[in-house]
């Protein structure tokens, strides 16, 4: 009986408890009214006109009748006064909210930049800061929904009213949406955290200041840290002569903030000239790229600075064994930030043997004669001065709009005087190389969806090398001199509109205006006045148009960009289409593909000279005459990503087809080679494997590819490029322990093709009785240097000062721990100077140059950041 009166009460209470809730989906408020009046002792009075257009959803439970109407009105634009059992609603008015908060990603923590804050009922919106932050006032019903979005992430909605400042500022965050995330189709943290998948065209997106946080960087050189990366390496191991799946350094593009660098590195490229401590983002192009990017066939690394006012003034100075450096981030008021940075070489103050072994590596000529014995000289007095300096200015002066100035200036000088014992002379070289680069960009938000940026920038190049060649021990004994310069120069105007058009949809155009001039001069004066003199100027004005259409759709993004270019002084168009595919074949495993063409109007040749170091200098020169067409290039790659878990696997097989390469750059042996236009054909595989467990991560890189040349006017059958090699392994590995971190780095290349040659032949010469000579080949680029070992060990403490502002950063590093002695170039020339009066028709003999890499190298920084 107990049981049964528990029982009954039980089921009249469960139906007291239902009797008070009532469910609605989407329901007219007026019928909801009446459906609440049945179920209820509620009472309400109203005017019917106000509910018109209103409606609620959701699960009401009246048992706490405030709460249950607070819920219902909030979706409306009505107040509802309570008196007892008796509602008396009422129609709001609008008033002034004013709200605020930061966007982040769920699953990374990252701020969302530029996030799209909107209420669709008035149209209106604001966009967040590179922050993530937002702060906003808008007239409005408390009831309106906010929307909170941001690409590839699934939107959250928000009321006015919930959203008001009086609240704390809070931190939102959304999820990566299934097709972006869950499926992987831009992955995050793709080998190293800060190291991420971009959103178009297979491209990688670096965030350096979150890679440089977890990944040792004893060199504290961006671009050898890129060349870790699948496909990109350097065979001379320069940091700013980079080869991107097979393309020569000349057919790659280093840009920053939008302005071309010619020669992106000190000491010749040696090292990089890309101060690292101002750098925000990084892009990566190894294929096809995004068509309002500048011609060029090879690939492109984009280096954008920090572009947000800092809140506090911020920055460090540290040294290394090659120079000095600093940076600072400066708030100059409350929407104006200053940002730079500088770096400069020791400047003859004291030598390590660092920066002396970089010297060497670069500027060192090892002479061997045919009985394979080194020429005894001497270099005596080098000096090497290297400066750069970044300044970047950031002005916000509304929520929707920005304007930037940058300009970036290096400047390279390096003297040295050498002793050539047996023919008793002395060469002096001077060579000094500057750069210069502006920036001035603004950007208007025309709403959530929509911003545009115009956009102005200059690049200028100049290089002048001096060869004074004298007597020794001999006053004011001028053999020869030759001063050779070469400069480029680039202007470029642009207007680039972005449209969201929809979550699925959005669109990239661009119109820009470029001027290119290249100018050369040749000045060469001799003992005998048998003087010489060459200059010449070109001049290029190009018109270019291009279209990008990104789609995002379930599991796949497709990219499709095109893009046309003027060229007006020969009156011609070229058209690059290009198209990019992923698509999320399950939970593991996305496939990708590309196609497309792409030209190229400037490049550079390479000056051989025997005299001095036998600095093989790349001169740069514009695609203006019929036998310098322009470069063009034919791009396919395909390819898939597995990742599961801690593992990620990477393999894609690429093809490229080249027209209008020049031989100078292709073969390993000097000629004038101007009249000569080949092509060639790249076909590679590039296979990544990575694993990370707890602290430690291992990555492994493979490419297997074959790089071949063909020269129809010169040779019969194809030949391998001077760059081509067949195998190229890295193993990394990162290992982190509390403060610490190391990192363990082994690198496999196989041999670089050279020339070998047959012997020297006799050739008629103007002068009567003397005869010319040039050495003869049998085959070409068919004999192979010695494979490529290196092995590289490094390790990195960071920790807090006394002061909670400052901390200390502190890196030692071991190149070439094996001291492998490893061959980047090797070339063969007469030694004319052999000669005498008595035997000017005895044919001179051969001497080999060889180019050895560095040497076993130790590498020490110490920097305060506050």
């Amino acid at each position: 009986m107990k049981d049964f009166v528990l029982c009954i009460l039980f089921l009249c209470f469960g139906w007291m408890a239902s009797a008070q809730t009532i469910e609605f989906s989407d329901t007219p408020l007026q019928q909801a009214i009446k459906s609440i009046e049945r179920k209820t002792k509620l009472s309400f009075n109203y005017n019917p006109d106000f509910l018109k257009g209103e409606s609620v959803s959701g699960k009401f439970n009246f048992k706490n009748k405030a709460k249950a109407l607070n819920r219902i009105f909030i979706q409306t634009r009505l107040n509802a006064d309570i008196e007892e059992d008796n509602i008396l609603i009422s129609k709001k008015e609008k008033r002034t909210f004013t709200i605020c908060g930061t966007g982040k990603s769920k699953n990374f923590n990252t701020p969302l930049r530029w996030m799209n804050v909107y209420v669709k009922e008035y149209a209106k919106g604001v966009q967040a800061n590179a922050d993530g932050y937002f702060e906003w006032s808008v007239e409005a019903y408390g009831n309106e929904m906010v929307r909170i979005s941001y690409l590839g992430c699934d939107p959250i909605y928000r009321r006015l009213e919930n959203l008001d400042k009086s609240l704390d500022c809070k931190v939102y965050y959304l999820k990566e949406s299934a097709q972006l995330d869950n499926l992987n189709i831009v992955i995050k943290d793709y080998i190293l955290p800060g190291v991420n998948e971009g959103s178009h065209y297979s491209s990688l997106a670096l965030d350096y200041a979150k890679l440089k946080s977890k990944h040792p960087d004893p060199e504290k050189d961006i671009l050898k840290v890129i060349q870790q990366l699948p496909g990109i390496t350097s065979v001379n191991e320069n940091a700013a002569e980079l080869n991107i799946r097979g393309s020569t350094p000349d057919e790659n593009l280093v840009l920053w903030e939008g302005s071309r660098l010619f020669a992106p590195g000190h000491m010749f490229g040696a090292i990089s000239a890309i101060n690292p401590y101002l750098i925000r983002d990084i892009d990566i192009y190894k294929s096809m790229h995004l068509p309002e990017h500048a011609n060029v066939i090879g690939g492109i690394v984009n280096f954008e600075l920090i572009d947000s006012i800092p809140k506090r003034i911020n920055g460090g100075i540290g040294s290394d064994l090659t120079m000095f450096n600093g940076n600072i981030a400066v708030p100059l008021s409350d929407n104006i930030g200053l940002v730079a940075g500088g770096r400069s070489s020791y400047s003859g103050l004291f030598s390590t043997a660092t920066l002396n072994n970089y010297a060497n590596k670069t500027f060192q000529t090892i002479l061997v004669n045919q009985n394979n014995e080194e020429d005894d000289d001497e270099m005596d007095e080098m000096n090497i001065r290297f400066n750069d300096l970044n300044a970047k200015l950031i002005f916000i002066p509304s929520r929707n709009s920005k304007l930037t100035f940058s300009a970036l200036t290096m400047n390279n000088q390096f003297t040295v005087e050498s002793e050539f014992k047996k023919e008793d002379l002395l060469l002096s070289d001077r060579i000094n190389v500057e750069s210069f680069a502006l920036g001035a960009k603004y950007e208007q938000f025309i709403n959530p969806e929509q911003f545009i940026r115009l956009s102005y920038n200059y690049s200028d190049y100049n290089n002048i090398q001096n060869a004074s060649l004298f007597e020794s021990e001999v006053e004011d004994s001028l053999i020869s001199e030759s001063i050779i310069s070469n400069t480029i120069s680039e202007h470029t105007f642009g207007v680039h509109h972005s449209w969201k058009i929809n979550d699925e949809l959005q669109l990239k155009s661009n119109y820009h205006l470029e001027q290119k001039t290249v100018a050369s001069e040749t000045d060469e004066r001799f003992q005998d006045g048998s003087d010489f003199f060459e200059n010449e100027e070109l001049s290029g004005f190009f018109q270019n148009a291009s279209v990008n259409l990104s789609w995002y759709k379930n599991k796949s993004i497709i990219d499709f960009g095109f893009k046309s270019t003027y060229y007006h002084e020969i009156n011609q168009w070229y058209h690059s289409p290009r198209i990019q595919i992923q698509h999320q074949l399950n939970n593991t495993i996305k496939l990708k593909a590309s196609a497309g063409r792409l030209y190229q109007f400037v490049s550079q040749f390479t000056q051989f000279n025997l005299e001095g170091f036998s600095r093989n200098e790349s001169i740069w020169f514009l695609h203006q005459e019929e036998d310098a067409d322009a470069l063009s290039a034919n791009k396919f790659t395909t390819g898939f990503i597995f990742k599961k878990e801690n593992w990620l696997i990477d393999i894609e097989g690429y093809v490229h087809h080249r027209a209008g390469l020049n031989a100078i750059n292709n073969l390993s042996m000097p000629g004038d080679f101007f009249e000569s236009e080949g092509t060639g054909r790249i076909q590679g595989i590039d296979f990544l494997i990575q694993n990370q467990w707890r602290n430690s991560t291992s990555w492994l890189n493979y490419t297997l590819s074959k790089n071949i040349v063909d020269f129809p006017n010169l040779y019969e059958d194809p030949v391998f490029a001077s760059n081509d090699q067949t195998h190229n392994l890295s193993i990394n590995n990162s290992l982190s322990f509390g403060k610490w971190k190391t990192l363990i780095a082994y690198n496999y290349r196989s041999s670089l093709p050279f020339s070998k040659p047959d012997g020297v032949e006799s050739l008629p010469s103007d002068e009567p009785g003397i005869n010319d000579f040039e050495i003869v080949y049998d085959e070409i680029n068919d004999q192979r240097l010695k494979d490529y070992h290196r092995l590289d060990a490094g390790i990195y403490f960071r920790c807090k000062t006394f002061n909670e502002r400052f901390f200390i950063e502190a890196d030692a590093m071991l190149i070439n721990v094996l001291n492998n002695d490893n061959l980047g170039q090797r070339n063969h020339f007469l030694d004319i100077d052999d000669d005498d009066d008595n035997n000017q028709n005895r044919p001179p003999r051969i001497i080999r140059l060889d180019k050895r890499l560095i040497e076993r190298t130790p590498q020490i920084s110490i920097r305060i950041n506050f």
